[in-house]
């Protein structure tokens, strides 16, 4: 599944001419295979158990102890993919900010000056105007303008939170296109996780105990018997 969009995540090419790609994707990836492995292990334990018609509790048990170590494993793995991507994005996030000037109109003294003026003249503007001015402004490819809005309340402007939030994402368009993209490429790659472990989950977490399925209460059975917790 990652394979299908590596290559939104390449940065460059190596010497020898291979890819080299963002944390991002060798982090989701890793997730994908450890999801894989455990799924593909788990079914064909199963069916194994099945053909040779060991239908024994000790059997079972087994089964479901060697479940609940797998799934504890790539819940954990899945969780610690999911926010190493996440970071990723905060970095992203952060660094878009740095290229829209947000944060030198925020603590510069001259540039928060400036920033201000410029927030007072649209806020003149008479509210229909305003938001066609920033987009004709970041559109010519003026900074300043987009630093300014974005770098304060969207009523220092005189706009609503969603005029505000147009225009950041016009300017991420226009002047941070490629980190936007890469910012969305994690974002598939989150939605793959998410779905992979959605589906691992449905499939063999009653076998741990997850779930209200008749399998996903006597597995909880037994683990309370065992001394662990319903």
């Amino acid at each position: 599944m990652a394979e299908a969009i590596a290559d939104q995540f390449t940065l460059s090419h190596g010497a020898d001419g291979q890819p080299v790609r963002h944390a991002g994707y060798t982090a989701g990836r890793a997730v994908l295979a450890a999801l894989y492995e455990t799924s593909n292990a788990l079914s064909s334990a199963e069916l194994d158990i099945k053909r040779a018609g060991l239908t024994d509790p000790a059997t079972v048990d087994r089964l479901r102890r060697a479940a609940v170590n797998k799934m504890n494993g790539v819940r954990k793995s899945a969780s610690d993919g999911l926010a190493a991507l996440q970071a990723h994005v905060d970095q992203i996030n952060a660094g878009i900010d740095t290229d829209l000037g947000i944060q030198t109109a925020r603590t510069d003294v001259n540039e928060n000056a400036r920033a201000g003026e410029i927030r007072s003249f649209i806020r003149s503007l008479p509210q229909r105007e305003r938001p066609e001015t920033i987009r004709k402004a970041i559109s010519d490819g003026d900074t300043a303008v987009a630093a300014a809005v974005l770098g304060a309340s969207p009523l220092a402007s005189g706009l609503t939170r969603k005029e505000q939030e147009f225009a950041r994402y016009e300017a991420e368009e226009r002047f941070c296109k490629p980190a936007v993209q890469l910012r969305d490429s994690i974002g598939k790659m989150v939605g793959l996780v998410e779905t992979a472990m959605s589906a691992t989950e449905k499939r063999f977490g009653p076998l741990t105990g997850a779930g209200d399925s008749p399998a996903a209460k006597a597995a909880r059975s037994l683990a309370a018997l065992e001394g662990g917790q319903q």
